[in-house]
């Protein structure tokens, strides 16, 4: 499966789950999502070149980083919710 084909099966089965409550956002409220966004975007464009450019599997830094992202997006998953 291509990336595109992966993306549009994951947008599908988002939008299938997504309740109906729709929260409309102020500017600082969508910075703040944007920027959050970036950062674990950031963390995984640098786990994954690594993974990608190394013949060499640095679990540390994979375990750590991924752990790292998990705990971020259940945090911000429970700031968005209240």
């Amino acid at each position: 499966m291509d990336l595109k084909m992966g993306y549009l099966i994951f947008a599908q089965n988002f939008h299938a789950r997504q309740s109906c409550d729709v929260k409309k956002l102020n500017k600082l409220q969508q910075d703040y999502m944007a920027s959050f966004l970036r950062v674990q975007l950031n963390t995984l464009k640098n786990v994954l070149s690594s993974v990608e450019n190394s013949d060499k599997y640095n679990e540390g830094y994979f375990s750590e980083s991924m752990h790292r992202i998990e705990k971020n997006i259940h945090r911000f998953r429970k700031v968005c919710s209240n």
